[in-house]
């Protein structure tokens, strides 16, 4: 038998969550169930909470940061400093920075 969850939000959290499930190829149902058997797997949250994201580290600086996950989270770490000032970004960049950024601007 199955149970029933309601909740109130927002129209535009629902809209925007659920343009995103479905990118993803999912209902929001689908995602809800997902999210609910990982807080029992994990015996808590499945992420850490946080403040909401910088509109600096909106989707663009975001794919270039998370395209570096071969190892080199440092690199990625650095570059995520630079993006809200704390670093200079030239001092972070890389060749294959440089290239993979200049590529995602269209230059």
């Amino acid at each position: 038998m199955n149970s029933t969850v309601q909740a109130r939000i927002s129209p535009e959290l629902k809209e925007e969550a659920e343009a995103i499930f479905a990118s993803m190829g999912m209902t929001t149902a689908e995602a809800i169930r997902i999210f609910l058997q990982q807080t029992v797997n994990m015996g808590g949250l499945p992420f850490q909470p946080m403040a909401k994201i910088p509109p600096m580290m909106t989707q663009e600086p975001k794919r270039l940061v998370l395209k570096e996950q071969d190892g080199q989270t440092q690199r990625g770490n650095d570059f995520l400093l630079s993006i809200v000032g704390l670093a200079p970004l030239e001092d972070n960049l890389s060749q294959r920075d440089e290239e993979i950024l200049a590529r995602e601007m269209g230059q």
